[in-house]
């Protein structure tokens, strides 16, 4: 079969587009308790340390008198301090539950995800170049596709996910489904055809 000539077309529905915005969301979500979880961290010991540092100190300035006597005691006091704080930050501090719970701004965040992604439904012709690839998106647009401009690859059971470097910058990418509507013989040369472009230019594994 001619490049010229080798094409994918593929139909993607809305429950598959449902799964994709599910991992994309859960992925987000877990980046999001990831760093509840070090600002958590951080805040304890920043009150474990600041706080009897503050009062230590606060004892110092405004209750016992200041004379050469209350400078000595607290020379001698600072090892102590520092012995017992390096002590209580080897102790695992609580943390916080796994689960955080869905808040109202996190289910908006996912709305807006899976009314993004159910834009996306319909039916793909994706044409396959020399140079570039040509996808008709479900709305009747074109976007051409240069090979050079594919700097990622990656998939799951479904789909191969094709991605420029701005399209990783703001985590969107090109849907290619691994079953095409059409003949299967023909689908499957073409998208070995596709991969093996890829794999020329370092992108796929």
């Amino acid at each position: 079969m001619n490049s010229d000539t080798m094409k994918l077309d593929y139909s993607i529905s809305t429950e598959q587009l449902d799964t994709i915005s599910q991992h994309a969301y859960d992925r987000l979500n877990s980046q999001s308790q990831a760093q509840a979880q070090h600002m958590h961290r951080a805040v304890q010991i920043s009150l474990l340390i600041g706080l009897p540092a503050l009062v230590f100190w606060g004892v110092l300035v405004f209750v016992l008198p200041r004379s050469a006597e209350t400078l000595i005691a607290a020379l001698l006091a600072l090892p102590l301090a520092i012995v017992l704080v390096r002590f209580y930050l080897r102790r695992p501090l609580p943390a916080l539950p796994d689960n955080l719970g869905e808040t109202a701004i996190e289910r908006t965040l996912w709305e807006s995800i899976r009314q993004q992604q159910r834009t996306l439904a319909g039916h793909y012709h994706l044409q396959l170049g020399e140079s570039s690839m040509n996808l008709s998106l479900p709305d009747g647009r074109c976007k051409a596709i240069p090979w050079s401009k594919i700097s990622l690859v990656t998939e799951d059971d479904c789909f191969y996910y094709l991605a420029t470097p701005v399209q990783q910058i703001i985590d969107r990418c090109f849907l290619i489904a691994k079953q095409g509507d059409g003949v299967t013989e023909e689908y499957q040369a073409a998208l070995n055809f596709m991969l093996t472009r890829l794999r020329q230019d370092g992108k796929a594994q």
